[in-house]
């Protein structure tokens, strides 16, 4: 067998800038991420120093996703999967951790908004801080019905800063949405602040009926506001 000493030789010098410049790069490319804080024990902590198996989508994941609803959110939640009834405010039920509850029987997943027990599960999504799964039983502090789990939707609070923020849009089938969020100090005080958010929307249905030629048989118009205040 022939070895050329002078190719090996080479090679081996080639691969030593190379390494030393990845090792370098790997380096200087630090990502520092944000921070989040949860309120999964009814206290605010890191999410990191949580001992509670959970998914956290903020605002910003809210905004860059064009997440408008609850069941826009489940879609990226993983073992998560919600059955839609009736209204596009109500819904079935939620199936998570392979429990899924009959539609008459009770929930295995509760849904919170800002500490309220609510049913109006596929509820628009408007001015929020955040949205938390908890997976597991939580009983010890939800309370029932939470035998996979709890959804828990934290609105923004108010600030004693001024914000106003108005959206528009118009889409397929006539879908039309308007927004706005209001808030700010009141009467110029340190000691009391409000924040408002009101959202209209409507769009067409999908099917026509034949006998009278009306198009818009499953209609939507929605229209939903929140008013919180802070002294």
């Amino acid at each position: 067998m022939i070895f050329n000493r002078d190719a090996v030789t080479l090679a081996a010098l080639i691969s030593i800038p190379f390494n030393s410049f990845a090792e370098t790069n790997e380096k200087d490319q630090k990502i520092e991420l944000d921070t989040i804080t949860v309120t999964a024990q009814k206290i605010k902590t890191e999410q990191q120093k949580t001992p509670v198996s959970m998914s956290v989508l903020t605002d910003f994941d809210l905004e860059r996703q064009n997440i408008e609803n609850i069941s826009e959110a489940i879609m990226r939640i993983p073992n998560f999967y919600m059955v839609k009834a009736g209204n596009p405010s109500d819904a079935g039920f939620f199936s998570m951790l392979g429990i899924t509850p009959g539609m008459e029987g009770e929930q295995s997943v509760s849904f919170f908004i800002d500490g309220v027990n609510t049913n109006t599960y596929d509820s628009e999504l408007l001015d929020i801080d955040k949205i938390e799964v908890l997976r597991g039983p939580q009983a010890t502090l939800y309370g029932r019905n939470t035998e996979a789990g709890v959804v828990n939707v934290i609105t923004k609070d108010p600030d004693f800063s001024p914000e106003y923020n108005f959206g528009l849009s118009y889409g397929n089938y006539n879908r039309t949405q308007a927004n706005a969020i209001l808030g700010g100090s009141i009467n110029q005080s340190e000691d009391w602040a409000y924040r408002a958010a009101l959202k209209y929307l409507y769009s067409d249905g999908y099917f026509k009926r034949e006998y009278d030629g009306k198009k818009n048989v499953d209609n939507n118009r929605d229209f939903s506001g929140r008013l919180k205040l802070r002294w």
